[in-house]
């Protein structure tokens, strides 16, 4: 007779060997889509912030690499609450902001549900986003500096978790390398890396001057960008595999090599078979609408608005693809979807239709504008928190409205993505 031992192993056999002839008939090759798409719907109906973060963590483990994540989800859109970040706002008990995920997209309606993950205890962050100065927003956090202490805090509104593994930065440029009085005005901000802890933060400053540091030095590093004039400066960042690529106002591309002491390449637009009209005078007039820079699973884009009439009742969006050096037009976005904050930044997002959107669509969104009519600028403050949803072939009309001067200060909507994706 079989002991029970044998019996277990040939059970175990058998059941093995039924799997492996399974194994030959199934066609595998679908069921990572199949995967991604069922937990990125139970990303979607998670409510509460721990079962958000078991999502994510299960997202990031099942997929083959970071750069398929945050290729294939679309961003959430976070909208701050002009009450809660109001001067004396913060006492009441009111979250900063709501972070809203794409739903469904409809014909003429763009459904979100509201994930509120932040606690009522947790309002100190109002008085963080109502006091400090924002920068920008990578790789799942938001960078803002804190006034008194000049010191770069990443804040995660997912989770209302801050981070600090950055010194305080300079108030005085050093000698000889900025023009005016001499103060340092910090710009742009971005992340490459794994943040919060293993990172470095590229910070540009307002004169000229590229200041660097990694997650727990004491000391900033600074290079400054030699450029003849403002259409050269960068306008945008996008961060492939830890390289960073930027686009001046003028389309010049740039690519920062910080492991090599930085090394900056800049790559001419001329070079790049772009259009001698690329820009025209609106764009020195307005550079806040862009050339925008982004990137998805390793490719970078060129995105701008074409043309920048003084009323927008023709624009239209362009996209161009990097590809050996050369920007490469693009007619359409093949099973992809463009998220396009104007005051600042762009977001590509492939396989739209798993969460109900469109492809070759341009999903559009600002905050604050002024108004123009008959040529001539009305002080009446509109706020504009929605969104504008249309193909890359079709005409848009955004009315009489233009942006304040302001494209890089909070508040206003955000396209972002969860510091868990990265």
């Amino acid at each position: 007779m079989m002991s029970e031992f044998q019996k277990k192993q040939k059970v175990q056999n058998n059941r093995q060997a039924d799997e492996e002839q399974h194994e030959e008939l199934r066609d595998w090759s679908g069921l990572m889509d199949e995967l991604l798409q069922l937990i990125f719907h139970a990303l979607l109906l998670s409510t509460k912030k721990s079962s958000f973060s078991k999502v994510c963590r299960a997202w990031r483990r099942i997929a083959s690499s970071k750069e398929e994540i945050v290729a294939s989800q679309p961003p959430f859109l976070l909208v701050p609450s002009f009450i809660s970040l109001h001067k004396e706002g913060y006492k009441t008990q009111q979250r900063p902001f709501k972070i809203l995920s794409p739903a469904s997209i409809g014909t003429d309606s763009f459904a979100f549900s509201a994930h509120c993950f932040l606690a009522p205890s947790q309002l100190h962050l109002c008085d963080r986003l109502a006091h400090a100065k924002y920068m920008y927003s990578s790789k799942g956090y938001l960078i803002i500096v804190e006034p008194t202490t000049n010191c770069p805090i990443l804040l995660d509104p997912f989770t209302g978790e801050e981070f600090r593994p950055f010194p305080s930065l300079p108030r005085v440029c050093p000698s000889g390398m900025c023009r005016g009085d001499g103060n340092c005005r910090y710009g742009t901000a971005v992340l490459l890396g794994s943040p919060p802890s293993r990172c470095r933060i590229v910070i540009l400053s307002d004169y000229d001057v590229l200041w660097t540091c990694l997650a727990g030095q004491h000391q900033w590093s600074n290079y400054v960008i030699d450029y003849a004039c403002w259409e050269k400066r960068p306008n945008g960042f996008a961060v492939v595999r830890d390289t960073l690529y930027s686009i001046t106002r003028d389309a010049d591309l740039m690519v920062f090599d910080f492991d090599a002491g930085p090394q900056i390449r800049v790559v001419d637009r001329g070079d790049c078979d772009l259009p001698k009209q690329f820009l025209n005078y609106h764009y020195k007039k307005f550079p806040y609408y862009g050339p925008f820079i982004t990137q998805s699973h390793g490719e970078v884009f060129l995105v701008r608005l074409n043309p920048f009439p003084t009323v927008f009742s023709d624009t239209r969006v362009e996209v161009y693809r990097l590809q050996e050096w050369k920007w490469m037009r693009m007619n359409r976005l093949d099973n992809a979807a463009l998220f396009l904050d104007i005051e600042g930044s762009a977001m590509y997002c492939r396989n739209p239709a798993w969460w109900g959107g469109k492809e070759n669509h341009v999903y559009l969104t600002g905050r604050k504008w002024w108004g123009v009519k008959e040529n001539h600028v009305y002080s009446t403050w509109q706020k504009w928190d929605k969104w504008i949803s249309f193909s890359l072939d079709d005409i848009v009309d955004l009315g009489f409205k233009k942006p304040i001067k302001c494209y890089a200060k909070w508040p206003r909507p955000l396209w972002m993505l969860p510091s868990s994706c990265y």
